[in-house]
């Protein structure tokens, strides 16, 4: 069984190689992806609950847009385990699933089933082949969330 959490993880972990190296089982009622995006560049900065943080040297960003049009933004951390999730909710446009998506909440860590923190804000990814992305929220207590990352190349897009 591919899990959201397995599916991220085998992305993330290859580093610059090409999304279409993982495919899942195509017509499985398990997998409830809708979109499934590589951005490969370089992380540029990385806050968590307001401190800096470093991204993995390796690998890229990872969006995931589900069937109930919850996207998530997922990036690497320093520790090789950990990962920095953003997650929004609402209909995107399949052409620019990043081109300003609302962000509701942010998970933390390596543990799927981990809590999440109620932040908002928002990610945009920058029109053009190799656009910027920034995600920013914020939390109840004020403890902010950012994510800068530069990409090398337009996103690498499967659609399900």
């Amino acid at each position: 069984m591919k899990t959201l959490a397995s599916t991220a993880a085998a992305v993330l972990a290859m580093g610059s190689a090409s999304l279409a190296a993982w495919q899942p089982a195509r017509g499985s009622d398990e997998v409830k992806l809708d979109i499934i995006a590589a951005l490969q560049g370089r992380c540029t900065a990385m806050i968590v609950a307001g401190k800096p943080a470093a991204c993995a040297q390796r690998g890229g960003v990872l969006v995931t847009r589900l069937k109930n049009q919850r996207t998530l933004v997922m990036i690497g951390m320093a520790d090789g385990k950990s990962a920095l999730t953003f997650v929004g909710e609402g209909a995107q446009s399949d052409a620019a699933p990043l081109a300003d998506l609302p962000i509701s909440r942010v998970y933390v860590g390596s543990d799927p089933n981990a809590p999440h923190v109620d932040a908002k804000g928002s990610c945009k990814l920058e029109p053009g082949a190799a656009g910027k992305l920034a995600c920013q929220a914020v939390d109840a207590a004020g403890a902010r969330y950012n994510l800068e990352f530069q990409g090398s190349a337009a996103p690498e897009i499967q659609r399900f």
